[in-house]
């Protein structure tokens, strides 16, 4: 869906070597903004800068502060996750490809095998040892495998292990239009969340703030749900033990989740001073959340946060990625196909 996405950022004071050329020369003093402008420019993408007055008056879902700059890309917006998930599966399928779904991977190891000198893939097999879920474990043979495991890569291929790691991340729901009063499916041109209106968005760190950054999306008008917005912090330090297996993780939402994000967000976002709706659950500290609902998920973070893409150290024939850090899913095709070359043509 395309929104456009806005970056928001507090400008910073200008150095003094800065002051004493007599401009800032370009820059907006706001490092991760001027990062993006400089990656825009690079590749031509169309971007706006807007400040002050012009920045609230562009924006009016969000309270900026004096001192706020927003770098506004309008060609920017959203993946809806299942949609592209169905998508991906229904071409697997295309191509020929067998999906076997409600099975677990337990294991990866490649096995030396006797080649009798005509063998191209030198001798090598990959076990892949499964478990379905009535307990019936199988063992796939392959010549070429490719990891992509998500929170569970690092338990796959162990000398990735130490790179990663796995958080529990919160997002919540507020409903605007019960703010309304009117669907905004059916009168988008009143109801400033909707995606014709309002982008996708991120707001860096204040100063001084121990919390991530804080994003969110408009409404989407074609979910189940067109009348609420998703906001979320992105990376808490949320930590699943290396010891703990990931699909028994504690999915639900504390009270505290929502006093995280809710002190986050409060003062900054106009549907959350609006407290709309009734709250998740009822509130052991007195305080009235507007969220309407509320879930978790996984991130599973490289030390740098960059990926871990290619053949992992110990392995021949099997090839990987992980560490997507909560920004990747978006690159998966590009990602997807880069592998396949790899595990294919070296």
């Amino acid at each position: 869906e395309r929104c456009g996405n806005l970056i928001i950022e507090r400008r910073r004071p200008a150095p003094p070597s800065d002051e004493h050329r007599g401009g800032d020369r370009g820059q907006t003093h706001t490092p991760i903004i001027d990062a993006c402008l400089l990656s825009a420019r690079r590749h031509s993408i169309p971007v706006e800068i807007f400040e002050n007055e012009d920045l609230a008056r562009r924006f009016p879902q969000f309270e900026f502060h004096p001192r706020h700059v927003g770098l506004y890309e309008p060609g920017a917006g959203f993946v809806r996750p299942e949609e592209a998930v169905t998508a991906a599966v229904k071409d697997a399928r295309r191509h020929g490809a067998e999906l076997r779904e409600g099975v677990r991977v337990l294991s990866i190891k490649e096995r030396r095998m006797k080649s009798d000198g005509n063998d191209a893939e030198g001798g090598c097999l990959v076990i892949i040892r499964t478990v379905s879920e009535d307990g019936m474990e199988e063992e796939v043979m392959a010549r070429k495998v490719i990891v992509a495991g998500g929170p569970w890569a690092g338990q796959l291929i162990p000398a990735w292990q130490p790179h990663l790691k796995v958080t529990r991340q919160v997002m919540a729901w507020i409903d605007v239009d019960a703010e309304r009063g009117v669907r905004e499916s059916d009168s988008p041109s009143l109801c400033s969340h909707h995606p014709d209106a309002m982008p996708t968005w991120i707001r860096a760190p204040e100063p001084g703030d121990d919390l991530p950054p804080l994003y969110g999306f408009p409404t989407d008008p074609l979910s189940k749900q067109p009348g609420k917005i998703k906001i979320a912090l992105h990376g808490r330090k949320d930590l699943v033990k290396d010891t703990e297996d990931p699909a028994h993780r504690r999915v639900d939402v504390a009270e505290s989740d929502l006093e995280e994000l809710l002190s986050s967000a409060a003062h900054f976002l106009h549907a959350i001073n609006a407290s709309v709706g009734p709250s998740v659950s009822s509130s052991t500290s007195g305080v009235a959340h507007p969220f309407v609902d509320a879930k978790t998920c996984l991130y599973t973070v490289s030390s740098d946060e960059h990926f871990l893409l290619g053949r992992p150290t110990g392995f021949r024939h099997t090839y990987g990625a992980a560490g997507l850090s909560g920004h990747g899913f978006k690159m998966v095709p590009a990602l997807g196909k880069a592998l396949a070359d790899l595990a294919l043509d070296g």
